[in-house]
Order: C-alpha cells, then structure tokens, then sequence
C-alpha cells in the first residue's frame, strides 16, 4: 500500500513538472532586468530602484488574463549561461529575489512562484527558440534584433525597446555589457515599440 502511495506521489510531482514546463514554454513576458530593474549603483553594489516594485505590481496588473491572473514573467539575462550563479547572487544582494512568492507580484506563490526555468541567461538573444514569448522587453537594441532575426526563433506579438537613460548606460558599463547604437535599425521591425519610462513600457503592454 505504501509502495503504491508513493508511485503516486511520484507520479503526481512529475506531472506538475511537466505542466510547469508547458506553462513557461509559452511567457506572457519576457524581460531583460538588467541595466533597467536590476543595476550596479556608482557604490558598485548591486541594487533596484525604488519604483521597482510598483512597476511590477502594475505589469502584473496590465498582463492578467481572465483564467490566468498571474502568466508567466520570465527574466532574460545577457549573459552565458555558466554565469547564472552569479546573477542569481545579484538578485539576492539586489532584493530583487524577495519578489518572489509576493501575492501581488508577477510570481506569486499561487502560481507556482519563480521556478528555475523562469530565468533564462543569453548573451546575444532575449530567448531560446523553443519558447514563445507574447511580449519581449530589453534595454539592448542589438540583443533584440538579433533575437528577431535568429532562424527558427519565434517572433513576439511585441519587442518592447527600453530605452537606458544616461545612468543605465553607465550601469551597462559597470556591469561588463555593451551597449551598441543600432536603435535606427529597430524601426525596420513593425513588432518593436519604443519606451523610455516605466509607464512608457506599461503603456506598450496594452
């Protein structure tokens, strides 16, 4: 009876595994934090801005679905993947990681909060080609054209550009990420928006 209890177990984790891959196959959002939401201060620590939370708050608010409140948020980073461990330190030192599980947030804990699948890490695209993003948010044009025009990668309903201010440039820099001056070239694609402020990007979201 026991042995057969724990099959099912088994089989039940498995399947919430393979449900969760599904779901996050197919983010409502894919987002570049870096430079923007998470950066390295002139102190040189890592940190985000006050408005952060807010900003999240309401980009979960603009994207819930009637049968999906809280659709997947995943955080794209511009780098290798044998560099996750390090982000994943700057999130935490950040704060950015106590976003998560937060019931208002983008990975509230009723929806399964931020699984490991939820952060991808690409140097030269947004996201891989087997996901299909409905919106695609980054601060680096080149990163985003290359995105839209890698063979076999699905193209977003909407590339958001964020554009970095002077001092997310900076940060860029800090942080060991160029910044190539391709912007003129986004407006070749019909999918790309432009935003310079959070509420710009919130305002291209709908």
């Amino acid at each position: 009876m026991a042995e057969t209890a724990q099959k099912r177990k088994t089989s039940r984790y498995i399947t919430d595994l393979y449900e969760q891959r599904r779901r996050w196959a197919y983010p409502e959002v894919v987002i570049n934090p870096v430079g923007m939401i998470l950066y390295v201060g002139r102190d040189g620590k890592w940190t985000i801005p006050a408005w952060a939370r807010d900003f999240l708050a309401e980009l979960r608010r603009t994207i819930a679905l009637d049968n999906d409140p809280a659709p997947p948020v995943m955080l794209s980073i511009p780098d290798q993947l044998e560099n996750a461990g390090y982000w994943d330190l700057a999130l935490l030192q950040s704060g950015f990681s106590a976003f998560y599980d937060d019931a208002d947030l983008p990975w509230p804990k009723s929806a399964g909060g931020m699984p490991v699948s939820g952060v991808v890490a690409l140097p030269n695209i947004g996201y891989p080609p087997k996901l299909s993003p409905y919106f695609y948010i980054d601060c680096l044009p080149e990163r985003i054209i290359q995105t839209l025009t890698r063979e076999g990668t699905k193209t977003p309903h909407r590339a958001i550009y964020w554009r970095p201010d002077s001092e997310a440039m900076a940060s860029l820099a800090r942080m060991g990420i160029e910044w190539n001056d391709r912007e003129n070239e986004l407006l070749d694609y019909d999918c790309v928006r432009f935003a310079g402020l959070p509420e710009d990007v919130l305002s291209a979201l709908i």
